[in-house]
């Protein structure tokens, strides 16, 4: 149900990365975000419960999907590294440098960069994957029970509120109401909330006869508009309150979606179209890079222009054929192993 939106909030990132789009690449992470928020309070309730057994089992499940890929794609990255010369990769991405410490080793192996705000980080091979730190983090937090019940749920989205509040009291830079861990509360809240109150939702959507797809058309034309805002004024509290709007607009696509009743055949593209989601977020930038020194050489395009579509629909096929060795090779061999992980978490619950 959820596979075909991942993918295209993964193409929300590419584009923004490669033509460098203002707003829609935090746009389409809070949306990953609710998203995530979502899924993972619905599997503690439903499959893995919380004893200690349930969440061994939840973080196990966890690991697996997380990290084969990305270490695949880490791998990708030393190799582009290599291919295209330090300073090449540097010049579109600073952080996109080979570890130079033990300490930044770990990091990039853990997937986890110990900063207030993750995209700090002095080297990230694959990196978006700073806002994997952050989901690391709420995945825990979930599992610990932040999102057990309805009312521990609504006072965390509450603590959330609060934190952007007091942070915008401060005039803080916008990366700490975006790209820091608890910017990211919010939205993890949100989804969770959106699970705890499907069933509202869904008779109030009902009623009021709306679905997905138009809260998607919605989503877009907010955005639109608060792109064109922002580079035809100095409003810079717009692309905030864009994105806020957004969290909103992702509970109502994630409601409906949940509620979506496909079938088998449109079920199984779904997850297929899904499967690439992951695999494009980590690979599309060191690919990207690749795919603009293979087009323009050492010279740093101009990625607004016809230049940046040409490495844009090169980045797009190359990736596809990279992520596809993760859905054909990595992905079966995980997902076996995942699923004994869910039927025995669901017999130990049933026991």
């Amino acid at each position: 149900m959820f596979g075909i939106w991942r993918t295209l909030l993964a193409l929300e990132v590419v584009v923004s990365h490669i033509l460098l789009v203002p707003i829609l690449g935090a746009y389409a992470v809070f949306s990953f975000f609710v998203l995530s928020g979502f899924l993972m309070t619905a599997i503690m309730h439903g499959t893995y419960g919380y004893t200690p057994g349930g969440l061994l089992r939840y973080a196990e499940n966890r690991a697996l999907r997380l990290y084969p890929n990305y270490w695949f794609a880490i791998a990708i990255s030393a190799a582009v590294i290599l291919w295209v010369g330090a300073p090449n990769a540097t010049k579109h991405f600073a952080a996109f440098t080979m570890p130079h410490s033990l300490a930044e080793w770990l990091q990039n192996l853990t997937m986890i960069f110990p900063y207030f705000v993750p995209s700090d980080a002095h080297s990230i091979l694959s990196p978006p994957t700073w806002a994997l730190t952050v989901e690391i983090c709420y995945y825990l937090l979930i599992g610990l029970g932040i999102s057990r019940s309805k009312r521990v749920t609504l006072v965390w989205f509450v603590a959330s509120i609060a934190y952007l509040v007091i942070i915008h009291q401060f005039n803080a830079e916008n990366r700490f109401l975006y790209a820091a861990i608890p910017a990211g509360s919010l939205p993890f809240a949100a989804g969770a909330l959106t699970w705890h109150f499907r069933e509202d939702m869904r008779r109030i959507q009902a009623r009021l006869k709306l679905n997905s797809s138009g809260w998607f058309a919605t989503r877009w034309l907010i955005f639109l508009m608060a792109l064109a805002l922002y580079w035809q004024t100095d409003w810079h509290w717009i692309p905030l309150l864009a994105l806020w709007v957004n969290v909103a607009l992702s509970s109502l696509i994630v409601a409906g979606l949940a509620d979506a009743n496909w079938s088998k055949p449109r079920r199984a593209l779904d997850k297929f179209i899904g499967d690439f989601s992951y695999p494009v977020y980590l690979l599309h930038m060191q690919v990207g890079i690749l795919a603009s020194v293979l087009l323009f050489g050492e010279r740093m395009p101009r990625l607004r222009s016809l230049e940046g579509v040409a490495i844009l629909i090169l980045t797009l096929i190359m990736t596809g054929l990279v992520a596809l060795v993760c859905v054909t090779v990595i992905d079966p061999a995980i997902e076996r192993r995942r699923t004994r992980i869910r039927h025995r978490a669901i017999a130990e619950g049933k026991g």
